[in-house]
């Protein structure tokens, strides 16, 4: 392996840590979701509603969000509760 080639494996846990803030406490991630919101622009917030809904509905249709076992065993359940919160707070906006 040549230096800075990542296996499969190391790809996977590094999607996995991309990922991680989707499974913390639901109060942070709620946390997390308003800091996104606030970044975007006041006249682009339908839009922005409108594809993070899209993208919250395409992660609850894989069968698991999170490529390693460690991960997914930790942080699943927790990750699938909340983008289900935040997609009924995006659907009742």
């Amino acid at each position: 392996m040549e230096a800075g080639d990542l296996s499969a494996d190391d790809v996977q846990f590094f999607q996995d840590l991309d990922l991680l803030v989707l499974g913390t406490p639901p109060e942070d991630y709620k946390q997390y979701t308003q800091q996104l919101r606030n970044e975007c622009p006041r006249e682009d917030v339908s839009s922005y509603d409108k594809m993070r809904l899209k993208l919250l509905q395409t992660l609850c249709r894989i069968p698991s969000i999170y490529m390693t076992k460690e991960f997914s065993e930790s942080f699943e359940s927790t990750a699938r509760s909340n983008i289900e919160q935040e997609i009924k707070d995006l659907q009742s906006k």
